[in-house]
């Protein structure tokens, strides 16, 4: 989703630092009392930031739009035939 639509109402989430395979880093935001993943973003791209369906109170009405990293996805994935497929990691987020 847009950064500038994204909001933190409550809290601190903490914060972890991975270098992806591509070389650029990747910050993982975390709930420091469960441990629970928050959402994360790329470092050369603070304008996007990638929510965890499970923090949110009604995803209801989300869909799947794309489907990233197949290459190596297990063979028991559901990979949706109607959705974009990347192989590996795009240049730039899939928009939906």
């Amino acid at each position: 989703m847009p950064a500038e639509h994204f909001k933190i109402l409550r809290g601190t989430p903490k914060r972890f630092a991975k270098q992806a395979d591509s070389g650029r880093a990747l910050l993982r935001y975390f709930c420091g009392e469960c441990g629970s993943s928050l959402y994360s973003h790329r470092e050369t791209m603070p304008e996007v930031i990638g929510v965890r369906a499970g923090t949110l109170d009604d995803a209801s009405g989300l869909r799947i739009t794309a489907h990233i990293w197949t290459n190596s996805a297990p063979p028991w994935s559901y990979i949706d035939p109607a959705a974009t497929h990347y192989p590996v990691q795009p240049e730039t987020p899939p928009r939906v």
